[in-house]
């Protein structure tokens, strides 16, 4: 990497510019470190997808599910997480309210909507959804106690199990 040529230091860089968005369109979250002379260094860090992500959903797909990523994470982050494990759609830096926005115009669009979800910034969302899905172990109490079904373990592999059973059960009552 090359320095700036309009920075006075030695080797500069630019972190604004080029690190930073080169590091988000990684995937990695960017914390800049430094005094108020200017930054003194870049932190980047990510959560590690889940190995069965991908395969849940393309399952999810298989059976006609569309999938939407709601996440506070940065645009970056978003897009590089969801090109990786391939969600029909993303929505990036929401607020908790805000998903709860992007559920309701989601069930205005499609109808019923399922939400997953096992963070405290995921409650009001899951609570909104026509059926919220906490995962267990990860899952904060916040969202285990507003979600209609809580999955007891963080497997990703039983949603597509559970979308079966489920139309089976609607099924059966019908």
């Amino acid at each position: 990497m090359e320095g700036r040529p309009d920075c006075e230091c030695e080797n500069c860089l630019d972190v604004a510019g080029e690190i930073v968005p080169r590091l988000e369109a990684a995937g990695k979250t960017v914390v800049v470190v430094g005094t108020e002379d200017g930054p003194l260094g870049v932190v980047a860090v990510a959560d590690r997808v889940r190995s069965d992500a991908t395969w849940a959903i393309s399952r999810l797909r298989e059976r006609g599910v569309r999938v939407v990523m709601l996440t506070g994470d940065n645009e970056g982050t978003a897009r590089a997480i969801a090109e990786q494990v391939g969600v029909d759609e993303y929505r990036a830096e929401l607020l908790p309210d805000e998903k709860v926005d992007v559920v309701e115009e989601l069930q205005a669009e499609y109808g019923e909507v399922a939400m997953v979800g096992d963070g405290i910034n995921d409650a009001p969302a899951l609570t909104t959804a026509d059926v919220g899905i906490a995962m267990g172990a990860a899952g904060t109490d916040t969202a285990l106690e507003t979600a209609d079904v809580a999955l007891m373990g963080d497997d990703l592999t039983r949603l597509p199990y559970l979308f079966r059973l489920s139309r089976k059960a609607n099924g059966v009552i019908r």
